[in-house]
């Protein structure tokens, strides 16, 4: 039962009012679920979304109407059998498969796709989806006795099935019916071509200004937005993905891979293991600091022959701090912090590496930036706050449950905004 999500003994008459709209304020629409299979999963029938020439997946043909192509199939599952027949059909808005029965009736049962992507790929055009995430979560206005499938969708970087009692925000109205049709239908997406050639993409909420030669834009923007980080000395192109590129200079991979750059007007001979060079000569020169040397063409390297400190050195030279754990620590943890939050998972206390929201520690970079620490899922521990600009997945918001300490914050479907004390940013207020 989902009724563990109210209080108890609600008034009749807000239950009424909640029922009665269950949008967020700019929410497109809302999808209620109110019946489901024993197995949790709703009936094809009733997903169905019939075809309607106003529909948002309707291509105008040249005459006004409505392009062949984009008109629902004839073909229907027919008689009792539970045989689960082949093929796969555009239904005027998904391609599905053509369901259980004892053989297939109507004039395009010859025409069937053999596969979801077969059938995807002919009716692209026939889909409105573009690449922006869609923000959908369940809605908790609602309730009901099982969970169900709401359908699939997309973050802005992968597929997802959504399950609930109902969808609620603006991307429910094009839901998916399947992860294999939405990866189908994204496939085109520089977010699929960017993770396809070894990147790792950035969605705007992560606050970055576009990504080369492997590292942060030095250029400031007046609005973040979404990007592919290339392996170093590689920058992403929309037609190949992430491919190697000549303008990358020395200095460009030394920033890249957090290094601090000197001209040769500095006058250095270079860096070993954070210390100059001991010649004469003025050379352009990257500092990697006491773990790591600068390796032409790649960048700044991990080094086994620097003698630095375990652990500490290289998380502080590339924009980490290091939490020894001794006392009068604050920040202690189990080991790392991750995405910038203690580790509290194990119930032991080490020395360990905190580099931010957005980056985690690996023991041959240092701090590095890291794209699983945005789109997290419910009950996923969040950085940010609300609906917006958080590390939470699209439609979810970042919600503290137990204080202001950073490890209390995480990814929840928005609050009904009917239940009292839920504030506009999809939270109830934090605890004192």
């Amino acid at each position: 039962m989902r009724g563990s999500r109210f209080p108890l003994l609600l008034p009749a008459l807000w239950l009424a009012g909640c029922y009665g709209s269950t949008t967020l304020e700019g929410d497109a629409a809302d999808s209620p679920a109110d019946t489901a299979e024993a197995d949790g999963t709703r009936d094809d029938a009733a997903a169905d979304v019939p075809a309607e020439a106003d529909s948002p997946t309707d291509v105008p043909s040249d005459d006004g109407g409505i392009a062949p192509n984009c008109l629902p199939q004839d073909a229907r599952p027919e008689g009792p059998c539970a045989m689960v027949l082949p093929g796969v059909l555009w239904n005027g808005t998904n391609c599905v498969p053509l369901g259980s029965g004892c053989s297939c009736a109507g004039a395009d049962c010859a025409s069937l796709y053999d596969t979801i992507e077969e059938c995807v790929a002919a009716r692209r055009r026939c889909y409105a989806h573009d690449c922006e995430p869609q923000r959908v979560a369940d809605d908790l206005c609602l309730d009901c006795t099982a969970s169900m499938f709401l359908g699939a969708f997309w973050d802005g970087r992968e597929c997802f099935e959504l399950h609930g009692c109902g969808c609620r925000g603006d991307g429910c109205a094009l839901p998916f019916r399947s992860v294999v049709e939405c990866e189908a239908v994204q496939a085109s997406c520089p977010a699929t071509l960017c993770r396809a050639t070894g990147g790792a993409w950035f969605p705007a909420e992560s606050g970055g200004c576009g990504f080369a030669c492997g590292g942060p834009r030095e250029a400031l923007c007046y609005a973040p937005y979404a990007d592919c980080l290339c392996p170093e000395g590689q920058t992403f192109d929309p037609d190949r993905g992430c491919a190697p590129d000549p303008s990358c200079s020395a200095r460009d991979l030394c920033l890249a891979t957090r290094g601090t750059w000197h001209p040769s007007s500095e006058c250095y001979c270079g860096f070993h293991c954070g210390r100059p060079g001991g010649c004469d000569a003025c050379l352009d020169s990257c500092d990697c600091g006491p773990a790591r040397n600068f390796v032409e063409g790649l960048g700044c390297r991990y080094d086994d022959g620097c003698a630095a400190a375990w652990g500490a050195d290289l998380c502080t030279s590339t924009g980490g701090t290091w939490h020894p754990c001794t006392t009068g620590d604050p920040g202690c943890s189990c080991g790392d912090y991750i995405c910038g939050r203690p580790n509290s998972l194990e119930p032991c206390f080490a020395p360990g590496c905190d580099c931010g929201p957005g980056a985690n520690f690996h023991h041959d970079r240092g701090c590095a930036p890291d794209a699983d620490c945005f789109y997290g899922g419910e009950g996923e521990e969040c950085s940010g706050w609300g609906l917006e600009w958080s590390s939470c997945r699209a439609g979810l918001a970042c919600c503290v449950e137990c204080g202001a300490w950073a490890g209390c914050n995480y990814c929840r479907n928005p609050c009904c905004a009917l239940l009292p004390g839920c504030e506009d940013n999809g939270c109830f207020p934090p605890p004192p």
